[in-house]
C-alpha cells in the first residue's frame, strides 16, 4: 500500500515540480506562522 502511495506521490511531484517549488515555501511559511502564533 505505502509503496503505491509513494510512487503516486513521486509521479505527482515530478509532474508538478514547478508548482511544488512555489507551494513548498508557501506551505512552510504557513506552517511556521500557525505554529509560532500558537506559542
Amino acid at each position: 500500500m505505502w509503496h503505491i502511495l509513494g510512487s503516486l506521490t513521486a509521479n505527482a511531484a515530478a509532474h508538478n515540480s514547478a508548482l511544488s517549488r512555489i507551494s513548498g515555501p508557501l506551505d512552510t511559511n504557513l506552517w511556521l506562522d500557525t505554529n509560532l502564533r500558537d506559542r
